[in-house]
């Protein structure tokens, strides 16, 4: 999104009753105009990686604790998992705009009745022949047959559900 300001802008605010007063001069009331159009039209959408680069699942698999190339694929084929008001903290978690502000899993754990699940939300079928995805694959399977793989948080099956519903 790009803010442009119109030359001559002036805009003020100020607290009154309280509500807040804006007033600005036609320069401003055109700016003003144009940033609420942007952002109407244009949301930002998501703004990069949070990764726990040292949970078992993810530690073969050579990151950072942000977005790093080898993960532009896996990203690329994900259907993001909304997670807000569940206990679960992904491994992956996608950061979200601020209008938004879910928090978004592409990798997390969780138990689910007498289950232990680990949920990649990457369609990573889709993209097998690429090496890195290959390795991230690997990671992941080492890990869910591993005796390391013990998801701390639990949900219901309706709360499971509702994830993907």
């Amino acid at each position: 999104m790009i803010l442009n300001w119109v030359e001559g802008f002036e805009i003020n605010v100020r607290i009154e009753n309280g509500a807040a007063v804006i007033s600005a001069n036609r320069e401003g009331l055109l700016s003003l105009a144009n940033h609420l159009k942007s952002l109407a039209e244009e949301p930002p959408g998501t703004l990069g990686l949070i990764i726990d680069k040292f949970h078992p699942s993810v530690m073969g698999f050579r990151s950072e604790r942000w977005t790093t190339p080898p993960w532009y694929d896996i990203l690329t084929h994900s259907d993001l998992a909304i997670l807000d008001r569940l206990p679960i903290q992904p491994v992956v978690q996608m950061i979200d705009n601020v209008e938004r502000n879910h928090k978004l899993g592409m990798l997390f754990e969780c138990n689910v009745s007498n289950g232990r699940l680990l949920v990649c939300t990457s369609r990573l079928g889709e993209i097998l022949d690429r090496p890195e995805v290959r390795w991230f694959t690997k990671c992941l399977l080492e890990y869910a047959n591993s005796p390391e793989f013990q998801p701390s948080e639990t949900i219901s099956e309706t709360a499971f559900d509702n994830i993907f519903n």
